[in-house]
């Protein structure tokens, strides 16, 4: 519990818990705008406030000083600031694609024979991101050509749908993968390193899915493949979906789903 860290980076702004109360909240999920931040930092001072803005670069980085690292990586997409009891308690609020991804027209034409995976390099070169291409399950020809005219978002998906992968926004790239299949390496989460516990949820569409709790180590990430040493639930499982929690200094964990693989 002792030892944590904390360090919010806001623009050239670096905000850190040895020195001000900070709380935060970060969900990931499956999909291009499924990944949020809630960060909350108390008694900041009037001139330090008036730098913070809309639209400004948000880092934030947790773990303890042997296993720390950056667990999310967006912009300022709103912010607050309120009294509650005595403290002044500054609300901000982080997307990782912003209204830059969500908003940017795509207005382009290809001409006949074109592939999907073409396209994308092209695209890569006329948007803010970069495009990182994992898998392409079926690297489909457009005969006729292909046209786009509309959001960003909505092209990647288009084109996703059209090869048969799944789209995300991950540290402000836009990632191209197959579906069902994982990339990372194992990870070993037992009682002895950070495991806290392993609870069996109901099984959905055939898929034995559990809620897994561990002190937060920035090395568990969406998709990650964990082998968990469990007194009930020995085995291998991907992590689906995961948050992490920060608020009094015994609060300070990773929550996720997570299903089993065979």
């Amino acid at each position: 519990m002792f030892g944590q860290i904390r360090k919010i980076t806001i623009d050239d702004m670096v905000f850190e818990f040895t020195n001000l109360d900070i709380e935060f909240e970060i969900e990931s999920k499956e999909g291009l705008n499924a990944e949020t931040a809630k960060v909350q930092i108390y008694n900041l001072s009037k001139s330090t406030l008036e730098k913070i803005k809309k639209g400004q670069a948000l880092i934030v980085e947790a773990g303890y000083p042997d296993n720390a690292g950056v667990i999310f990586n967006g912009t300022v997409d709103t912010l607050k600031t309120e009294l509650e009891g005595v403290d002044y308690v500054t609300t901000i609020v982080g997307t990782p694609s912003n209204n830059t991804f969500t908003n940017t027209i795509i207005n382009v034409q290809y001409n006949k024979g074109i592939t999907a995976e073409e396209v994308l390099k092209s695209l890569e070169q006329i948007i803010p991101y970069k495009i990182r291409i994992l898998d392409i399950p079926k690297n489909i020809q457009y005969t006729k050509g292909k046209a786009f005219s509309t959001r960003l978002s909505n092209v990647i998906k288009i084109i996703c749908a059209d090869i048969g992968a799944i789209g995300t926004f991950e540290k402000n790239e836009i990632v191209i993968k197959a579906q069902n299949k994982i990339y990372t390496k194992l990870i070993k989460l037992g009682s002895l390193n950070g495991l806290i516990t392993l609870k069996r949820n109901s099984e959905k569409n055939g898929v034995d899915s559990y809620t897994l709790e561990s002190v937060l180590n920035p090395q568990l990430k969406r998709d990650q493949l964990l082998e968990v040493d469990s007194l009930y639930y020995k085995g291998r499982y991907k992590i689906t979906q995961i948050k992490y929690i920060a608020k009094d200094v015994n609060t300070f964990n990773a929550i996720c789903n997570v299903e089993v693989v065979k």
